[in-house]
């Protein structure tokens, strides 16, 4: 720079553009610089606010879009786990079936004809497979719930992400803008 005002000083007072952006010029064996480079810096930081701001809002998207994805896997894994329980219900009642259906022939077989043993064997094997039944409708359901529970969650976790994300992306731009403001003022 000492270089530049020497020959501005032998040119004669001339103004010209150095390679920063500061226009310089030699008034009576001083130097003055115009407000070009710190334009040009006004310029470039706010680039740099924006495109924080910007990737601030984006990055917020992408971690809401995930969790908004992880709540939809979270309710498609409720719903298998209602099927798998009725699913197992149905082999709970397959097998109750195929108890009576043995109960019954071994009766006949042995004489009995549906009464007496055959018939409270039979009765114990229907309420055991209620119990059973009821059992494994219960845990379907509390598995399911609790695989809701975090869907909501993680949409609501979503919400919040963005939120703060436009919210943090506002408060860099006012930061930005304080910055400038003051700049400006001096």
């Amino acid at each position: 720079m000492e270089a530049a005002v020497s020959l501005i000083a032998a040119i004669g007072g001339e103004t010209f553009l150095t390679t920063t952006g500061l226009a310089v010029a030699a008034e009576g064996g001083g130097v003055v610089a115009s407000a070009g480079l710190i334009s040009a810096g006004s310029v470039i930081s706010g680039g740099f606010v924006a495109t924080s701001a910007l990737a601030t809002i984006g990055a917020a998207n992408q971690q809401a879009t995930a969790l908004e994805s992880e709540a939809l896997f979270a309710e498609y894994n409720a719903k298998a786990d209602l099927l798998e329980g009725r699913r197992q219900g149905i082999d709970v009642l397959k097998e109750l079936n195929a108890t009576i259906a043995r109960n019954t022939v071994s009766g006949f077989a042995s004489g009995l004809r549906g009464s007496g043993n055959v018939a409270q064997a039979s009765l114990d094997a229907i309420a055991a497979s209620e119990f059973e039944l009821d059992l494994t409708r219960d845990a379907a359901i509390i598995r399911a719930g609790s695989r809701t529970a975090q869907a909501a969650a993680s949409r609501i976790e979503a919400g919040a992400t963005r939120t703060a994300g436009l919210a943090t992306a506002g408060g860099i731009v006012a930061s930005g803008l304080s910055r400038a403001n003051r700049r400006g003022t001096r």
